[in-house]
């Protein structure tokens, strides 16, 4: 059986925030950077790794992550977008953790983002077995989302700005 420390989570942080004009992952949320915040979310949260994919301003942002027990790479390739963070981040955690079973995928920007909202994905996946739990919100579904380990060869295939939403239609 799964266990929590066989499902790691992802934590996508590499984009250069063009639009906003300044890194989102340093913004302040009551009184702490947004990707701060997310950080401590995952890690509470009790699963397996934690890794975080940086890749624009890294220098900058990675100190905000300091004193944190998680693990922090770096997308060489953030520009592509998206799906070279997450294939990035998969092929780190495949090669470092091949016991995985499944993976956690989340963006540092949702800012209401709970421990009892990744814990809800991990439930219902030990509850359902189905290989994509996803959230839904807006009349959407997408990230954060548990995708399980027969799903990682296509997380790993993801490329330019398809991102993890791909995978969850074509599922």
């Amino acid at each position: 059986m799964e266990t929590e420390k066989d499902i790691a989570i992802l934590l996508l942080a590499a984009g250069s925030s063009s639009r906003l004009g300044q890194p989102k992952q340093l913004v302040h949320w009551r009184g702490v950077p947004l990707l701060r915040h997310a950080a401590v979310t995952a890690l509470s949260a009790g699963c397996g790794p934690v890794v975080v994919v940086l890749g624009a301003y890294l220098e900058k942002i990675q100190p905000v992550l300091a004193g944190l027990t998680l693990q922090v790479i770096e997308n060489k390739n953030w520009e592509i977008g998206m799906g070279s963070t997450i294939a990035c981040g998969m092929d780190f955690l495949t090669g470092q953790y091949p016991e995985l079973q499944a993976v956690i995928v989340l963006v540092c920007d949702q800012y209401h983002l709970s421990e009892k909202n990744i814990r809800a994905l991990v439930t219902a996946h030990h509850n359902t077995n189905q290989p994509i739990i996803a959230s839904g919100y807006n009349g959407t579904v997408g990230v954060p989302a548990l995708f399980h380990r027969t799903l990682f060869p296509a997380l790993l295939q993801l490329k330019g700005q398809e991102g993890a939403k791909k995978i969850i239609r074509e599922h």
